[in-house]
């Protein structure tokens, strides 16, 4: 089970990835654009300052998912961190039971406010405002899906739960990506 919802989970993330890519490149043509239209020809487009505005906020929620995945998100672990092994494995299933059932009434709420505009449209465009509010729930499932990876992976291979403990606290795996080619990670306080 843990295999096909890594592998579920690793395509989740594969095209989130490229949805961001593919993001940031509109946003970055657009502005672009828009600074080319009001200094070599001095007019603007006001559809490009809304739209990249939306792009934006696209780019941070799901970005936010992604990084749900690798662990990027800042916790403070001090405390936990002096705790026994065991202590700390019910203290980080306890953090993610909360934040997943959290997530559950976020994509309920997400849902409804996006379909509360669905009748409206921004200023300068014609389509739905709802496609822009999509996000939230979009992004709340998506972290929904990636912290279940993490509670099965507490019950069905708990000898690897250093992984998490240690994607968490050490940043500099994530951006080395150092961390998907390690195996075996040992605590001192097993």
């Amino acid at each position: 089970m843990l295999k096909k919802l890594e592998l579920f989970n690793d395509n989740l993330e594969r095209f989130t990835t490229w949805l961001i890519c593919l993001l940031m490149a509109s946003m970055i043509a657009i502005v672009f654009s828009q600074v080319v239209a009001r200094y070599v020809f001095s007019t603007t487009f006001p559809w490009m300052e809304e739209m990249s505005r939306f792009i934006m906020i696209w780019l941070a929620f799901t970005g936010a998912a992604v990084m749900m995945r690798k662990g990027g998100h800042i916790a403070v672990t001090v405390i936990r961190n002096m705790l026994p092994f065991k202590v700390r494995k019910m203290i980080f299933l306890v953090d993610r039971l909360i934040i997943t059932s959290s997530l559950v009434i976020l994509i309920y709420y997400g849902v409804l406010i996006a379909l509360r505009y669905l009748a409206r449209t921004p200023v300068t465009m014609n389509f739905p405002v709802t496609y822009v509010y999509m996000v939230f729930p979009l992004a709340f499932t998506l972290m929904f899906f990636f912290l279940i990876e993490d509670i099965v992976r507490l019950f069905v291979e708990p000898n690897k739960v250093d992984q998490l403990f240690r994607r968490i606290e050490d940043p500099e795996l994530i951006i080395s990506g150092e961390l998907d080619n390690m195996e075996d990670l040992k605590l001192d306080d097993k």
